[in-house]
């Protein structure tokens, strides 16, 4: 939702195309600033409460039951290169590695699900999202966006729905960026680049096509 929330928003208002959205790790965690373990139950509710406003198909889920890292690769690679198959995206929308051992993860599994393969469509637009706090100076700076979104009209509603759905993420007082006030100064970082008011922003992997589709 952080990364690329306002676009998936946008794109489910416009009607415009089938989207499917799919989370890779629910596994119990420790979040500094609540202070305490929040369980995979209560992530992954937070998930499908989330899914029915970004998703006009069902939400997907990877089930391991611990951390995603702790899980063999080739397992993840196989659960998405089915879903793949059984969704048949045209775009496709995966995190930026960042220092997070996660996002690499998915990352590294994604690309690897996505290689041209025989009797499969070959997906044609294969973008990085950002992750707003897996950034910083010390990361290995793979990310450099040069697709922007204007999600002006959408912010509102994106701020919204992750202070009420992600209630254990939202704080406004030890991580600035996983509140209203880092939400919209990202951005507005953002948008300052390409001369809007509120972006997201995303790097083009791949591309068959002229344009992107987003």
């Amino acid at each position: 939702m952080l990364g690329c929330g306002g676009t998936l928003l946008k794109v489910r208002e416009a009607d415009c195309a089938d989207v499917m959205v799919a989370v890779m790790s629910c596994g119990a965690r420790y979040l500094s600033h609540l202070g305490n373990e929040v369980s995979e139950s209560e992530q992954l509710q937070e998930f499908l409460l989330c899914a029915p406003h970004i998703s006009s198909a069902p939400a997907r889920w990877y089930e391991c039951g611990h951390r995603l890292e702790e899980e063999p690769m080739y397992k993840v690679v196989r659960w998405l290169d089915q879903l793949l198959r059984d969704f048949a995206p045209t775009t496709l929308l995966i995190p930026e590695p960042s220092y997070h051992q996660e996002h690499q993860m998915v990352y590294r599994a994604a690309i690897a699900a996505c290689r041209p393969t025989y009797g499969r469509p070959t997906i044609e637009d294969i973008y990085l999202y950002e992750i707003p706090t897996g950034t910083w100076s010390g990361a290995d700076g793979l990310f450099r966006p040069n697709v922007y979104v204007d999600i002006g009209e959408h912010l509102e509603e994106k701020i919204a729905l992750f202070r009420s759905i992600y209630k254990a993420q939202y704080t406004e007082s030890s991580r600035e960026m996983l509140g209203e006030r880092g939400i919209r100064s990202h951005a507005q970082y953002r948008a300052a680049e390409v001369g809007q008011e509120y972006s997201e922003a995303f790097m083009l992997l791949r591309s068959s096509r002229r344009e992107g589709a987003i």
